[in-house]
């Protein structure tokens, strides 16, 4: 059950909109625009790029990881993702991956590590390369899922993880098959000289449009040019990368470029009682309270969807008895559900 709690001087702290409000016409005039498309009423047009999707049962994996995937629900692989294999991915070939956020780009790391981890002629280590911590504790616990899929010699695939000092070899990673860091622990790892580093066979840099970052960027441009050396294949990720074929050729990396999403993304502006998308599309939103804003969130929650607020200033989202709590203007807004 979703339920929203607002209160600001007029309201009354515990009033609780609950789930299933009882729907009313919106007081505000509706749209009359002789141009109103509804949003489910436009027609989208046919993709263009080549929608080839391998099959999991199909690819140059091991058999265990590949029953890792058909039981996680995964059957095929989005277009993007057999862009890459037939790129050379899986052939040890390094690759760009320039694709947009929700196509696949983990995926694409995660075989590569576990083909090179599970290599019985040559095994190996794997490296991620993060900019952030929040992304290398998301990436570890996704990573520490590998552990159900078995080596030969029984042990799973496991994974560690390294954010902190900046002065230390830490040798104790060398226990494990797959290493999340940050560019900056990377850097500090190649100059004490940590000696299994010379055991890595795979290096993933996630996120490497920052390269053009004047705060990141230098020091993950070094650490690359430092492990290029090591001749490992490296696979770069990317959402936004704005100059992919330059980042390809200097990293000697086939490219995939690609635009094709799971989803339509759609940018609208929401006035009145309406958003309104570039495709002259509109959406009517119900009003649940006389701030819009507030309509705008509890009509989204209402129907299953997911709501991000941004805010230039004030008290800043946290958490409160299990619940995301949020200020707008003069409002606190409270958000109860399912984790």
């Amino acid at each position: 059950m979703v339920k929203f709690k607002l209160a600001d001087t007029k309201i009354k702290k515990d009033k609780i909109i609950k789930d299933k409000i009882k729907e009313k016409s919106p007081k505000k005039s509706k749209i009359t625009d002789s141009e109103f498309i509804p949003a489910n009423k436009i027609n989208k047009p046919a993709p263009t790029e080549n929608e080839k999707r391998i099959k999991i049962i199909d690819l140059n994996l091991p058999a265990p990881v590949k029953q890792f995937y058909l039981d996680s629900g995964i059957q095929s692989l989005y277009p993007p993702q057999s862009a890459a294999i037939d790129a050379g991915l899986l052939e040890g070939k390094n690759i760009v991956a320039a694709i947009p956020t929700a196509s696949g780009k983990t995926l694409l790391a995660e075989f590569v590590m576990l083909q090179s981890v599970l290599n019985e002629t040559k095994k190996g280590k794997a490296l991620y390369i993060v900019p952030l911590r929040a992304l290398a504790s998301e990436k570890y616990e996704r990573f520490r899922s590998f552990e159900s899929i078995k080596k030969s010699d029984g042990r799973g695939v496991s994974a560690g993880i390294a954010t902190g000092d900046f002065d230390s070899n830490d040798e104790w990673l060398g226990n494990f098959d797959i290493i999340v860091a940050t560019s900056e622990k990377v850097d500090s790892l190649l100059r004490n000289r940590s000696h299994w580093i010379s055991e890595i066979t795979v290096v993933i840099a996630d996120e490497v449009h920052l390269i053009d970052s004047p705060d990141r960027g230098p020091t993950l441009e070094i650490v690359l040019a430092k492990l290029i050396k090591l001749r490992p294949q490296l696979i770069a990720l990317s959402a936004t990368i704005g100059n992919a074929r330059e980042v390809a050729k200097w990293l000697s990396a086939e490219l995939v470029l690609s635009e094709w999403r799971p989803i339509v993304l759609k940018e609208g502006v929401f006035f009145g009682n309406a958003i309104t998308f570039g495709d002259r599309s509109q959406r009517e939103v119900k009003e649940f309270h006389r701030d819009s804003a507030i309509s705008l969130v509890a009509d989204t929650i209402k129907e299953g969807g997911q709501c991000l607020v941004l805010k230039a200033a004030g008290r800043t989202l946290k958490v409160w008895q299990g619940a995301w709590v949020f200020q707008y203007q003069n409002f606190w807004i409270m958000i109860l559900g399912k984790n």
